[in-house]
């Protein structure tokens, strides 16, 4: 199945095409490191990755897309560019979770030689006072190299360091995202830890292509909003029009 693959949820913006089967293969990938102006570079990124791979939209057979929890603007760019590309090309769209996609581009990362922990613990950056966070337990005799050897998740919530030091505090636990630097400096405690700060293309990708097979491509591509827009009061002051 040939996937494009598009995610600017958190630290920027990317698009990839894979072809996935058994095995996932990158045929072309483009990542920018930005906190802003996803807008702009998105687009013209998906167009480079098409001609690069050498595959047409009319040969792609999904669009995927991260879709939240993450920055609110950057993750709306993506999903309203993966919605518009699907409607062009009459392909399917599926949203695929940001947390999934970051457990699951460290355990196609990891080595063999790596430790498989019983728990996995995502903590993501809200850039307030707070953290997108949700706990997984895997089956270690397994080996533990794909999502599909989850056997447990707790729901995705928003937490405070003290909050999610509380539930992983008993276990033995390896902390995966971009948050963990400011968690520990928080909570005072030591776990270790993998810095992911975007997805990989070939995560998204491939867990589109299984959310898609099991859960079909329509009404799965809606945002995932875990916490209210904080809307404050322009700093400008309003001229007013005097009659």
């Amino acid at each position: 199945m040939r996937v494009l693959a598009i995610d600017s949820a958190m630290n920027g913006c990317q698009a990839c095409v894979c072809e996935v089967s058994e095995e996932t293969r990158v045929l072309a990938q483009e990542t920018q490191k930005a906190t802003r102006g996803q807008a702009e570079h998105l687009m013209p990124m998906v167009e480079r990755m098409i001609e690069e791979s050498e595959v047409s939209y009319s040969t792609l057979d999904l669009i995927g897309v991260t879709n939240g929890p993450g920055a609110f603007t950057g993750m709306r760019v993506a999903i309203a560019t993966a919605k518009a590309l699907a409607l062009a090309s009459n392909k399917p769209v599926v949203g695929v979770p940001t947390i999934n996609a970051v457990l699951g581009s460290y355990l196609s990362q990891k080595t063999q030689e790596e430790r498989v922990f019983p728990f996995y613990a995502v903590i993501l950056e809200t850039k307030r006072n707070d953290y997108y966070f949700q706990m997984f337990e895997v089956d270690t005799r397994k080996g533990c190299t794909s999502m599909d050897d989850i056997v447990h998740h707790t729901a995705a919530i928003v937490a405070n360091a003290s909050e999610i030091s509380a539930i992983i505090s008993t276990k033995d636990v390896l902390l995966i995202g971009d948050a963990q630097e400011r968690f520990l400096s928080e909570c005072n405690k030591t776990w270790p830890s993998h810095i992911i700060m975007m997805p990989e293309g070939g995560s998204v990708a491939k867990l589109a292509k299984n959310i898609y097979q099991t859960e079909g491509g329509e009404g799965v591509c809606k945002p995932i909003y875990m916490r209210e827009a904080e809307i404050g009061k322009s700093k400008t002051i309003s001229r007013v029009i005097k009659t």
